[in-house]
Parts: structure tokens; sequence; C-alpha cells
């Protein structure tokens, strides 16, 4: 079997009864880059169509800067709003969210068996806060600068956990920093109630550091946030 030559100007695609041959003339030709210098499509105009092209490109900006700020802005309210209520609107609106975060009361059954159960005796603001909210977490303005309370259900499974009982007797743990100490009360005296911080890491009532003189005081420190300046 003989091999035909190879023409010039030839190459060779695939093999076989799928070979195909293609000519130079049917390569495609190489786009060249244009010649000279690179003009934008303003520069071919006149200066006049220059000039209100470039207004038109400053008023479309414009419009769309001012879409931005409609969009971002509070709804206008027109009719019947006074503009005291608008001022009172607008100022509702950059109030901050709140800083502490309450949730639903507690049942009955859970104060009934907090009360009956508990090995020291409770503070009735305590209890009274129970029942309008079940715990409760945020932000105070005094050390240790966050409280979560416990729900009455977890009060005396928590203190018993951290056994405040054994190794700081004469306290009733109710909540936590979340960050190392714990929320409790200080029952070493009849009928007072003080609020005092404690360790976790070492419990011991010489580490007691006061928080409120009571837990109603200590409500009125909920949502204030912290100032190392007080």
């Amino acid at each position: 079997m003989t091999r035909t030559p190879p023409t010039p100007g030839l190459r060779r695609v695939g093999s076989g009864r799928d070979e195909k041959r293609i000519t130079s003339s049917t390569r495609p030709t190489p786009i060249s880059p244009p010649s000279g210098p690179a003009t934008s499509s303003f520069d071919s105009l006149d200066p006049q169509s220059n000039s209100l092209a470039n207004q038109w490109w400053q008023r479309r900006a414009t419009l769309q800067f001012r879409f931005a700020l409609d969009t971002l802005s509070p709804p206008r309210h027109t009719s019947n709003v006074r503009p005291s209520d608008k001022r009172d609107s607008l100022h509702s609106m950059r109030q901050p969210e709140p800083a502490w975060s309450t949730y639903p009361s507690a049942s009955e059954a859970a104060i009934e068996a907090l009360t009956s159960q508990s090995p020291n005796p409770l503070s009735d603001d305590h209890v009274a806060y129970l029942r309008s909210s079940n715990g409760g977490e945020g932000e105070i303005d005094v050390q240790p600068c966050y409280c979560q309370l416990w729900p009455a259900e977890e009060v005396l499974t928590s203190h018993a956990e951290y056994e405040v009982s054994q190794y700081a007797p004469g306290f009733l743990a109710f909540g936590s920093s979340g960050g190392g100490e714990l929320f409790a009360f200080d029952v070493r005296e009849s009928g007072s109630f003080p609020v005092v911080s404690l360790p976790c890491n070492g419990l011991s009532p010489a580490d007691a550091l006061p928080v409120a003189a009571s837990f109603t005081e200590l409500t009125r420190h909920f949502g204030l946030a912290y100032s190392d300046s007080r």
C-alpha cells in the first residue's frame, strides 16, 4: 500500500474514513487590531453633543442618588399628621432595640413548686417578677454587666447543679451572667434579700460582691448599658 505524499498547504484532521483535509485557504484569518490610538465614543462627538451627553449622565447619577435616599428614608405620611407627630415618629424609629428580653409568665404550678421546694426563703418581688416574665436576659449597668434570670422551673435545678448550698450556704442562686458569675440572694439575715454576684469557680461567701439592695432595685438596671465612667 502506497501512501500519498502530503500536499503543501494541506493538513490532516482525523484518521481513516473520517480523515479530512483542510487547505490553508479554509483556515480562519486572524483579526488584526485596528491601527492608530483607541478613541472613546465621546471623542467622535462634536463639543455640543459631548456636553449634552455629560449632562445626561450627571442627571442620571443624580436621579439614582435620590432614589437611593427615598428607599432608605422612612415612609412619608402627609395626611392628618402634625409636625410634632412626625418628630415623635422619627424619634421612636431611631430608638435602639430593647436591651432586655422578657418571656411569657411562669405557670402557677411552676411557682408553687419553686416556693414549696426551695431550701431558702424566696424574695416576694422575685416571685412576682416570674409571674409576669418567666426569666429574662440582657444588659445591666452594674457589674457583672449582663444578667440571665433562670425560669422558675430551673431555679432549684441550677442552684443544685452549681452546689451553692454546699460551698456558699445562706445564698440562693437565681441567675448567671453567662460569663462565670452567679446572681444570688444573700438570705443569711432574716427578712433581707440583697442581690450579690458569686464566682462560679471557687464558690465562697467571702467572694460575694454586692449588686443591688433588692431584686426590685436590680430590675431598675435591666436593659441599661454599663459604662466604665460610673
